[in-house]
């Protein structure tokens, strides 16, 4: 009788199949374990500690020292003009839905910005939004001193300007100033690059000098176009009541 060699459990097979796996397991080469050497730090002499690089910069919020050169050599650019949104008082800590019911989405983001850059303050009562092409500028006229808050008179306020770019903004400014002698005194600017602005945010708000007037919140797109939105936060200036 012939041997079923189609079987897997044939003996034949069993034998073919050992002889196989012990002809590959001959040819497997042995290879020595990798061994890496102790790693060497090197010091420089005289250093006792680490450099302090200080904290990093995130690549997309790289420090932008352009901005006030490029509006000062633009000045003789007509200013544009942006309309106020009206808007009911309210906290910037926590606006309610009647605060932003129909603003767009570049407007939202204004407000979801100030509630971390302006903290304490309160709305003016308005954003400022218009349509600004590459190199427009608009300014809005604000107000340096305030009377009769807890019985005193003429404190000094303090404001920060938020802005946001939509469309195809790619890099918009924003600027706290005031007007003096023929000339344009920047008081305090943003110092990031992007689509969006903080002027005198949780660092500290911006204030002008006393007695100082012609204050104005200025916003300049350097790079594309499309829609802006600012707002205008303000409070009282450290050490005024």
């Amino acid at each position: 009788m012939l041997a079923d060699r189609t079987r897997p459990n044939s003996p034949i097979t069993a034998l073919v199949v050992g002889l196989a796996w012990s002809a590959c397991a001959s040819e497997v080469p042995v290879v020595a374990p990798l061994v890496f050497d102790t790693p060497t730090i090197l010091v420089q002499p005289g250093l006792t500690k680490l450099p302090e690089l200080g904290p990093p910069v995130s690549r997309s919020r790289r420090i932008d020292e352009a901005a006030g050169p490029a509006l000062l050599a633009d000045l003789e650019r007509p200013s544009a003009t942006l309309d106020r949104l009206v808007l009911p008082s309210c906290e910037v800590s926590s606006p309610d839905d009647e605060c932003t019911r129909g603003l767009s989405l570049t407007a939202l983001a204004v407000v979801n910005t100030a509630r971390g850059e302006a903290r304490g303050a309160s709305f003016p009562g308005a954003l400022y939004a218009g349509e600004l092409k590459e190199g427009d500028r608009a300014e809005v006229e604000l107000t340096a001193e305030l009377t009769g808050r807890d019985g005193l008179a003429d404190e000094l306020k303090c404001y920060t300007v938020v802005v946001h770019g939509g469309g195809s903004v790619m890099e918009v400014d924003a600027f706290v100033a005031s007007r003096g002698g023929g000339a344009l005194n920047l008081l305090g600017h943003d110092r990031f690059l992007g689509p969006s602005a903080v002027a005198g945010g949780r660092s500290g708000c911006i204030s002008a000098p006393t007695g100082s007037t012609d204050i104005r919140a200025i916003v300049r797109v350097r790079e594309g176009h499309g829609l802006v939105v600012m707002g205008v936060y303000e409070s009282f200036a450290s050490g005024s009541k």
